[in-house]
């Protein structure tokens, strides 16, 4: 919801108990009716700080929309309104090929793809380091020192993608000589008008 309940999403393929677990012993706080006849479960992740989740189930898929506590972290936490506003605005469905579409009614809207900030970041972990895959605009052939410490970035050919890496100088060097992205595309109906 523009300016006052913005939020990101994580995204996993699961059932919401499971992944919202990911971050802690899992306690159901109370649902929300969506606009289908199902619920949005609210979830505290126990031993988390500061963050609860609504999770949403799209197919095989969960999204999980953060809330504060406390506002500890400088985000005012939403009310009952403004996360019943989510549960019944925002949608999603698993297309044929296994990827999964949102969308929403107003007045919730869904970042369009390559807008900035990005509405998207596609993240792996490993033991040694963290990628992180955001689509966006950026200068074609941007590469930031890689010896410089535990953060370097760098746009791909299509000019669509920053890959980000946080972990060791050998690991962003490793992940630069060996990662190869390719067929980068903007999905049709998605992005804004000068993308």
């Amino acid at each position: 919801m523009p300016n006052r309940f913005a939020r990101d999403f994580f995204i996993r393929r699961g059932g919401p108990e499971e992944v919202v677990g990911l971050f802690g012993s899992p306690r159901l706080l109370t649902d929300y009716p969506d606009d289908e006849g199902g619920r949005v479960g609210f979830w505290r992740p126990e031993g988390w700080p500061d963050v609860d989740y609504l999770a949403f189930q799209f197919d095989s898929w969960v999204v999980l929309v953060y809330d504060y506590r406390t506002g500890l972290y400088g985000g005012d936490p939403m009310n009952d309104e403004g996360r019943q506003l989510w549960a019944t605005n925002l949608h999603g469905q698993e297309t044929d090929e296994g990827f999964l579409r949102l969308f929403a009614d107003e007045p919730l809207q869904v970042a369009p793809a390559g807008g900035y900030p990005s509405p998207m970041n596609l993240t792996f972990f490993s033991p040694t380091g963290e990628i992180v895959l955001v689509p966006e605009n950026c200068d074609p052939g941007f590469v930031s020192p890689i010896d410089g410490g535990e953060f370097t970035h760098w746009c791909d050919t299509s000019c669509l993608l920053s890959i980000r890496i946080t972990g060791s100088p050998e690991y962003a060097q490793r992940v630069y000589d060996q990662l190869r992205v390719s067929n980068v595309h903007i999905a049709p109906g998605t992005a804004s008008d000068d993308d």
